[in-house]
């Protein structure tokens, strides 16, 4: 007996008095085939999708740690100014408290002056140890407070 027998692709049958075309164990074999590679384009897709996302997640999580140090940063500088304004007006009153002795009086600073600049806690050349009696050295000193207080600003602006 010979069992080779073709199969056609279609069989048809007979069904309540019409003629339908069933596919064959071939064909099914096939349609199955394709819908496993889809399924399996689709998992690889979805795997990509979600290496995509963890990645932007990642970029996500930098950007965030890249805004808190920029505010870091800011508020450092903003310390920093106001540390730099807070010396400048440490200056501008010792440079008050000698234009006031220079004001009382066109020839000696008197005591008052450097009591009253360290009570304020002023950081000042008086404190030196340099003779202050003379009108030319007050005039140097407020000269070299003054150029300090711009020093100062321009470091500010210079910083930024």
């Amino acid at each position: 007996m010979n069992y080779n027998i073709e199969i056609s692709k279609n069989t048809p049958t007979k069904r309540n008095g019409n003629t339908q075309n069933h596919p064959t164990n071939d064909a099914i074999d096939k349609k199955c085939l394709t819908l496993a590679k889809a399924i399996n384009q689709l998992i690889r897709d979805r795997n990509i999708l979600v290496k995509i996302a963890k990645r932007h997640e990642s970029v996500a999580t930098q950007f965030e740690a890249m805004i808190a140090r920029h505010q870091t940063i800011e508020n450092e500088k903003i310390n920093f100014l106001q540390n730099q304004i807070h010396g400048i007006n440490k200056q501008l009153q010792s440079i008050q408290v000698m234009l006031g002795e220079l004001n009382k009086t066109n020839k000696e600073v008197t005591p008052n002056a450097t009591i009253i600049l360290k009570q304020c806690g002023i950081s000042s050349p008086l404190y030196a140890g340099r003779n202050v009696n003379d009108l030319s050295t007050i005039k140097q000193y407020v000269y070299h407070d003054l150029t300090k207080c711009v020093a100062r600003l321009h470091v500010c602006f210079k910083k930024e």
